[in-house]
């Protein structure tokens, strides 16, 4: 059994970027006319802006202030394993999502729209 597990951060006085990881799990995110879906088995991370940032509301950002063993007790608590539990190895906390690291995976944000 496996859900989603997130973190997100947002600034106290609502004027700068919030910030919000997909650890593991799929999600829907919007920020402004971006619209993806971030599919994570080990931290997917994204800065959604207040001003676009080269044309984007959404875009990348490395995996901060989190860690893997919170994730680990949270899911515990709803009686449930992280993605890197069930498969039993963990990715390179690089805020791309990979469990794998093969070089050439961009960060979802990142990518041409469609």
């Amino acid at each position: 059994m496996r859900g989603t597990g997130v973190y997100a951060e947002v600034p106290a006085d609502g004027n700068g970027r919030s910030y919000f990881c997909n650890c593991y799990g799929t999600i829907d995110l919007a920020a402004g006319a971006d619209r993806m879906t971030s599919q994570s088995g080990y931290h997917q991370a994204f800065w959604a802006e207040v001003q676009a940032r080269d044309g984007r509301m959404l875009t990348p950002a490395g995996a901060i202030n989190h860690t893997d063993e919170e994730l680990e007790v949270l899911a515990r608590l709803a009686g449930q394993r992280t993605a890197w539990q069930i498969v039993g190895k963990k990715g390179v906390k690089d805020g791309r999502g990979y469990l794998e690291d093969k070089p050439g995976q961009a960060h979802p944000a990142s990518m041409p729209r469609s």
